[in-house]
């Protein structure tokens, strides 16, 4: 009979004390395998999102959005910053671990039912009758999330993100293909709710399976000792939950000053906008915010290591906030179909999310390894707060205006505020930002303007002007990596491997 595992051989699995040699290598490696895994997710998603377009109108897709603010908020309350707390501390323990799981569960199943009883509430706000079952529907959306947020954050934390990677992609696979089943078999608004549960909870499933770390009892978990990580995951909560009302904001007041269809529009509009941040960005963070943690000593590493992180994400997402910007006719017809023509105008300004959203994210990431949530939060609450305004101040003109308003402000907030924020209160200087923010603004401003004069010199079908200045933005970004010789380099470590 095998003897049970010691607390102190349970303990051994969360230390990471060797993680910090040769960890620009391992960090290499996890981006890569997450960049693998997160551009075939997103193909996926932009397949499944072309295929509900057509099955379902933005009115039902529109009804979806306006609940679905709500509950993203609660999921983020309900974290309450703990993951973070696990991948961010030098050292802890396997019944400390164990703890934070039990209080995320506590949490998540007081936000479920909240969710719940706060259903005819919701459907009342907009006047809606037929929202309250579907808020019933999509409520244990939150409590199977939570389920899974303790075993991303282990993983993190011992950088075995293909772990994380492999049980996101069974959940976005499975998710997609429940979703066009059901809408075609009728299920309306359904298909979404379907979508949303099911992705998560196969996730869930999935890490049961290939992690074999399991909590230990409630009352055999070390709570007492974990004061700290309370007060500090309650930090990043307020936090998060800012950001989020911040980011599902414009939704609502959509919704209700525009109607469902308009929420449709803008919430497929910007589901589509923000894939490359949530399949991509999203991710990454998973890589490198334990790689900025085992830096916290070191601030030259510290500012190498946001340089790296900021130029390299923007090697991706800014080709694709280019055409997103340059194109958004072609991809409005070809992904969604003629039913989502007014949603041109919409896509168009959502190209700034994933063009800034990167630097404000990692911001943010930069304060989190360095145990700064006092700092994160101040942040976050001045950012809010001038973006709230914005929009009640927006919201008095039409649906167009209100977007253009909003990104607009998300450039201060991306561009400016967060930056100027992490120089005041970390490592990093004014001549980094310069070294991260300097070419890539450049070359954004001189890509954009080729590929608009290439699409004013043709007469082509949007699609294929589309493809034409898509393959110049390409091509101008292949140029500046072979002049670039970081880049150069970095690339040909990826082909290697």
């Amino acid at each position: 009979m095998v003897a049970p595992l010691t607390d102190a051989a349970k303990d051994a699995y969360f230390q990471v004390g060797g993680l910090k040699a040769d960890l620009a290598s391992k960090t290499g490696r996890s981006a890569r395998t997450v960049l693998l895994f997160s551009i075939i997710r997103l193909v996926i998603s932009i397949a499944t999102t072309a295929v509900l377009a057509r099955l379902l109108p933005p009115e039902e897709q529109g009804l979806v959005a306006m609940i679905f603010p709500v509950i993203v908020v609660l999921t983020g309350f309900a974290e309450f910053g703990l993951p973070q707390a696990i991948v961010q501390r030098k050292e802890i323990t396997h019944r400390q671990v164990s703890a934070l799981f039990w209080i995320n569960c506590a949490f998540g199943a007081g936000m479920t039912l909240l969710a719940i009883a706060c259903a005819p509430t919701i459907a009342g706000f907009y006047d809606a009758p037929a929202l309250t079952v579907l808020v019933l529907g999509v409520a244990p959306y939150i409590f199977i999330t939570i389920l899974a947020v303790p075993y991303v954050a282990i993983l993190r934390r011992r950088m075995e993100i293909h772990i994380v990677e492999r049980c996101g992609f069974a959940g976005v696979i499975a998710s997609s293909v429940l979703a066009i089943f059901a809408a075609l078999a009728g299920a309306g608004p359904w298909a979404l709710i379907i979508q949303i549960v099911s992705a998560q909870a196969v996730t869930v499933l999935a890490f049961f399976w290939l992690v074999k770390w399991r909590p230990t009892s409630p009352w055999r978990a070390d709570f007492r000792t974990m004061r700290n990580a309370l007060t500090f995951g309650g930090q990043l909560s307020v936090d998060r939950l800012l950001y989020e009302i911040t980011a599902q904001l414009p939704t609502v007041v959509i919704g209700r000053a525009f109607g469902e269809a308009a929420a449709g529009l803008f919430f497929r509009s910007f589901s589509l906008a923000q894939m490359p941040r949530r399949r991509i960005v999203g991710p990454l963070a998973g890589a490198f915010v334990p790689s900025l943690a085992r830096l916290q000593d070191d601030p030259a590493g510290m500012r190498a290591m946001y340089v790296r992180q900021l130029t390299r994400s923007n090697l991706i997402l800014m080709p694709i906030a280019l055409v997103i910007f340059v194109a958004p006719d072609a991809i409005v017809l070809t992904l969604l179909g003629p039913d989502w023509v007014d949603a041109i105008p919409i896509m168009r300004w959502l190209a700034v999310f994933p063009l800034t959203v990167v630097s404000a994210d990692i911001c943010s990431w930069v304060l989190v390894a360095l145990g700064q949530s006092k700092t994160l939060v101040k942040a976050r609450l001045g950012a809010s707060l001038f973006l709230i305004a914005v929009m009640v101040l927006a919201s008095r003109f039409d649906l167009i205006t209100f977007v253009g308003c909003i990104m607009v402000a998300q450039v201060i907030v991306a561009l400016v505020y967060m930056p100027m924020v992490i120089v005041a209160h970390t490592p990093i200087t004014l001549s980094t930002l310069k070294d991260a923010l300097g070419a890539d603004l450049i070359f954004a401003i001189c890509a954009a303007g080729a590929a608009l004069l290439l699409r004013e010199s043709v007469d082509l079908l949007p699609l294929w002007e589309g493809i034409l200045a898509g393959l110049l933005i390409v091509l101008l970004q292949a140029i500046r990596i072979g002049f670039t010789p970081r880049y150069r380099a970095d690339v040909r470590k990826a082909l290697q491997r």
